[in-house]
């Protein structure tokens, strides 16, 4: 069970710390703090995380490199869809910043879906049916992003050997 805790918060942050890194980047400059490195996220790479996330996976799994490469766009793919519906309140506010970063989900329906309930909400001029029908699509947003998740979860399902399935319901990316 710590492995399944560990390898969820290693995900999420991991995500998480991809859509905020270029904005405290930016905002620090070439400040320098201890050992020549930046400020908090300044020498953190998200895809270098992202890898090594993935590197332990396939190990864990037992998969060969021939299989790992059939397997792996099957889990980034699990990996980007679950991030998004789990964290869909995280990035429902616009952080004046667009990173383009497709593992955070910030560009997802979900997110644009939220960014438009929260402009519409921010803006007190707005009638009660236009904020029904943002809600109405954030709601759509977020059932799509559901089917989506679990179709792709019975792709990569299908596949795994049993204990191949065992790792990655382990690691919360199955169910």
């Amino acid at each position: 069970m710590k492995a399944k805790a560990l390898t969820v918060a290693a995900m999420f942050l991991i995500c998480a710390m991809a859509a905020w890194a270029p904005a405290q980047q930016a905002d620090q400059g070439n400040q320098s703090g201890r050992g020549g490195r930046s400020g908090r996220g300044g020498n953190w790479d998200p895809a270098q995380m992202r890898q090594q996330m993935l590197d332990r996976l396939k190990t864990d799994l037992g998969a060969k490199d021939d299989e790992w490469q059939v397997l792996s766009p099957k889990v980034e793919k699990v990996m980007t869809l679950s991030f998004q519906s789990r964290m869909r309140g995280m990035f429902g506010r616009n952080r004046g910043s667009d990173n383009n970063n497709q593992t955070s989900g910030t560009d997802s329906a979900i997110a644009k879906a939220q960014t438009e309930l929260k402009s519409a909400l921010d803006d007190k001029s707005i009638s009660a049916d236009e904020i029904a029908k943002r809600l109405t699509n954030l709601r759509q947003a977020r059932d799509a992003s559901k089917q989506e998740l679990a179709k792709a979860q019975a792709e990569l399902k299908e596949l795994l050997n049993q204990r191949q399935e065992a790792v990655l319901v382990m690691n919360g990316m199955l169910d």
